[in-house]
């Protein structure tokens, strides 16, 4: 089996689970099925992303996509792309009218100078300001394996950090932005 061909079928069945390199604004306790698409460039990448929410049950699924450029390369590597796919679940802990918070788990898959794969868990916050503002929040931790020609070895975290406000235009439209990392490195959003 060629190398593309495996990296297809391992994103292809990882979305298939449900629990399947992005962070977009997360939904603790999504009403419906919410589309988050955004723009991301901090000083040496940029990308887009987008964040797929829906409620399942008592739980929430979540799967983000990433695609990104580095152009300046950091901690050895050169410059590249950098595409991603995370699916995972996400378990309301606290709900109460100003504030919310979840937790999720899933699995990563994507290709950052080498094709990776690994687990994601993480915490979300979600706090309604009025019927129009909205701020949320995210930490990912994300452990797992590259792979490449040479074999498998450890992953660095591929998780990261962001802070989001969101303003409702209308009922079917929001303005997103805010700070998010890219990598461990911070940038800024908005979609």
């Amino acid at each position: 089996m060629s190398r593309k061909l495996l990296i297809l079928v391992l994103a292809f069945s990882a979305v298939l689970l449900f629990s399947s390199v992005a962070m977009a604004a997360p939904r603790v306790d999504p009403d419906g099925m919410t589309i988050d698409a955004g723009l991301q460039v901090n000083w040496a990448s940029a990308g887009v992303v987008g964040d797929l929410n829906m409620p399942i049950g008592k739980v929430g699924l979540r799967v983000i996509a990433e695609l990104g450029y580095m152009w300046l390369g950091y901690w050895g590597y050169g410059s590249g792309m950098d595409l991603g796919l995370t699916g995972t679940v996400m378990y309301p802990v606290l709900q109460e009218k100003e504030f919310e918070l979840g937790v999720y788990g899933g699995l990563r898959v994507g290709y950052d100078h080498d094709f990776y794969m690994g687990l994601a868990v993480g915490l979300a916050v979600e706090a309604p300001i009025n019927s129009q503002w909205t701020v949320m929040g995210e930490l990912m931790y994300a452990p797992g394996i590259y792979i490449d020609e040479t074999g498998v070895y450890p992953a660095w975290n591929h998780g990261g950090y962001g802070i989001y406000g969101i303003y409702e235009l209308n009922a079917d439209y929001t303005l997103n932005f805010g700070v998010r990392s890219i990598g461990l490195l911070p940038g800024f959003t908005v979609g």
